[in-house]
């Protein structure tokens, strides 16, 4: 099994792929960059950048990192436009997106597996030909207008085009 602080990781990430495959702009609280576990008090505690030696906390710190460029190279990530995928989330623990951008064409594609259970998922995209996932480094190539992964417990995927760097 999985310990109590890498399912409380990985669910981390999960919230922080939704929230920057999100429409608006991402605020993060003290210490969600590296996954800071403290206690919130409204006492003053100084953030423990320690934390980035251990390497949980370390590859947390690196996608905080990554999905930050990555806004700021999609602009589909910047647009309001955004489609929710259907699902059955009561049962899949599945949460899948579209972002796009009218102006530039950019689309981006966005699955988040809330569940303990591995799943399989289809994103539909605009184009074939090779895309590439920021969050796990995946890439997987575009069949019939659709990707598609296996996501693992507690696991999410962020698909740009291959060609765009992410």
């Amino acid at each position: 099994g999985w310990s109590v602080q890498k399912v409380a990781l990985a669910l981390a990430r999960c919230g922080l792929v939704t929230l920057f495959g999100a429409p608006g702009v991402p605020m993060l609280y003290a210490g969600q960059e590296y996954g800071d576990d403290s206690p919130r008090t409204i006492d003053f505690v100084p953030l423990q950048w320690q934390k980035l030696k251990q390497p949980a906390h370390a590859e947390h710190f690196e996608l905080v990192r990554r999905l930050i460029r990555t806004r700021r190279r999609h602009p589909a990530l910047r647009s309001d436009h955004i489609e929710f995928l259907g699902n059955d989330f009561a049962h899949q623990h599945i949460v899948r997106f579209r972002r796009w951008d009218d102006a530039s064409g950019d689309t981006v594609v966005v699955a988040v597996n809330f569940g303990h259970e591995p799943r399989a998922v289809d994103l539909p995209v605009p184009h074939s030909g090779r895309w590439r996932d920021i969050v796990g480094s995946r890439i997987r190539t575009a069949v019939h207008g659709s990707v598609s992964i296996t996501l693992g417990p507690y696991d999410a995927a962020i698909f740009v085009p291959s060609v765009a760097r992410g």
